[in-house]
């Protein structure tokens, strides 16, 4: 009876640690989104301004406008492979993108990631799934 007793109180204990601790780290990635929102829009490069950053039920969501004189479109909508390794990378290797993406997987949450055609409103989205973004960090640090 003592040992139930005792891994009971463990259990607790872990899953109150557990708690606490996503309750610190999400409202570390609400601050850090309602900063990033402060600072927008941002251009992204030519033709790619990041206007809105949120969080949705599990996703962080990051908005941008695609101008069509600047940027062909069809490179957010037609190569998504590629486009979302490119993403994984940058938020691996740049200090702040990994950061803000440690965070992100902390709080068991995904990165999507919507284009919207400024001259047509087409859209296309890109999601970063929380394991995505874990194993291509937790593979950088490895090298």
């Amino acid at each position: 009876m003592k040992r139930f007793i005792l891994f009971i109180t463990l259990t607790l204990l872990v899953t109150t640690s557990n708690s606490v601790l996503y309750a610190s780290s999400l409202a570390k990635l609400k601050s850090e989104v309602k900063a990033i929102k402060e600072q927008l829009p941002i251009t992204a490069k030519q033709g790619v301004t990041l206007f809105d950053y949120s969080i949705i039920d599990n996703d962080v969501v990051i908005s941008n406008i695609v101008d069509t004189d600047f940027v062909d479109f069809k490179e957010y909508v037609l190569n998504p492979k590629q486009r979302k390794k490119s993403l994984l990378k940058s938020y691996s290797s740049v200090p702040a993108l990994k950061s803000f993406a440690e965070l992100v997987v902390k709080c068991n949450m995904n990165i999507l990631v919507l284009y919207i055609c400024k001259q047509t409103g087409e859209t296309s989205e890109l999601l970063l799934e929380t394991q995505s973004l874990k194993d291509c960090i937790e593979q950088i640090q490895q090298e």
